[in-house]
């Protein structure tokens, strides 16, 4: 465990009677860092810990799966919904969706790291952002590791292995880690540098319309609507202009990583990219199969150079070898029925 958690005060919340003394405490604080963990956490997707730390570093976690009532009878809920005091969240549609539908709570007055990041990055001229981890961001936005040395083994635990991981009583000490540098890891450093990044920038207005937005994508149709078709233009943009202006020669692993090009290839619909052309089509599938690979490295610590196919099981093999005959397929029905395919057991595979 990091040094630095081990010296401050992490304190699991079960009681009703001591939310509410500990919620008093709380209520004095201007900024509080806020995260929660579930069940595959959202709309329905059960949450089971909502954890909050102080601008010095004491966190609070707080059990409400085997208390529900630390929201209302406990005051947490005044906590979340006071515009008093700012909740620091990164990456806050899923917390939000679980907090309103499961517990009636609406966020308010929030700063989404996530958000912040992708505003300024747009600020600096891209068009589509990708989303960063918690890890990602503190390596860019602070000087200092306060993620658990336990989150990438813990995730790949319950991403993997056990989807009820969050739900497991008592807590372990690897949990209590994770749960805590969740929160620890956002304040004060990097909310105050991105903070002050908007500010000099003139970025608030736009910064407030963006969490204001994404607190409500799961809860507000019209919303996600709005969003939805933002993006879609976006992409569509980007896709369009790559069909012009690149050569027909070019493949996926020309675009870096972090460009616009390679995002809106990832994003655009198979099926949307089936209809712009062949060469779109192409680049599609080539863009699905890195991640496919990019995934696999990660997941066997192992560089792939290229289509090393001795390193996929026997089964996905076949399946990845099929791309090459991709440009013989004119019908488009054989082509949606590859994908299908390629993805199930890209998926079975993963699972």
């Amino acid at each position: 465990m990091n040094q630095v958690m081990a010296n401050q005060a992490v304190e699991i919340i079960v009681e009703t009677s001591r939310c509410r003394h500990v919620v008093s405490i709380l209520s004095r604080e201007s900024v509080l860092a806020v995260d929660c963990e579930g069940i595959a956490l959202g709309v329905e997707g059960p949450m089971t810990l909502l954890q909050i730390c102080t601008n010095s570093g004491d966190v609070y976690l707080f059990d409400v799966q085997e208390n529900r009532e630390l929201f209302s009878e406990g005051h947490l809920k005044i906590v979340l919904e006071s515009n008093e005091i700012l909740k620091v969240i990164h990456a806050c549609p899923y917390d939000s969706a679980a907090l309103y539908h499961q517990f009636g709570v609406t966020l308010q007055n929030v700063f989404d790291t996530q958000v912040a990041d992708t505003v300024l990055e747009e600020h600096n001229g891209r068009l589509l952002v990708s989303s960063l981890d918690l890890q990602g961001l503190c390596q860019k936005y602070s000087s200092s590791k306060k993620v658990s040395d336990y989150k990438e083994q813990l995730k790949i635990q319950y991403s993997k292995k056990d989807g009820e991981f969050w739900a497991k009583r008592s807590l372990t000490d690897e949990m209590k880690s994770v749960a805590e540098g969740d929160v620890r890891a956002l304040i004060p450093e990097v909310f105050e540098k991105q903070k002050r990044i908007i500010l000099n920038s003139g970025l608030q207005e736009k910064f407030r319309e963006r969490v204001s937005e994404i607190i409500k994508y799961y809860i507000d149709d019209e919303v996600r609507k709005h969003r939805y078709k933002r993006r879609f233009i976006i992409v569509n943009q980007i896709i369009d202009s790559i069909n012009e202006k690149r050569d027909t020669r070019t493949v996926c692993s020309d675009f870096p990583e972090d460009s616009d090009e390679y995002e809106a290839l990832k994003r655009i619909d198979y099926r949307e990219a089936c209809i712009k052309s062949p060469f779109i089509d192409r680049l599609k599938t080539e863009s699905i199969l890195y991640l496919i690979i990019n995934f696999l490295e990660m997941k066997k610590g192992t560089k792939l150079n290229g289509f090393h196919f001795r390193y996929f099981p026997v089964s996905f093999t076949i399946q990845i070898k099929r791309y090459q005959n991709w440009q013989k397929m004119s019908n488009k029905s054989s082509k949606m029925l590859f994908y299908k395919k390629l993805m199930t057991n890209t998926l079975l595979k993963l699972l």
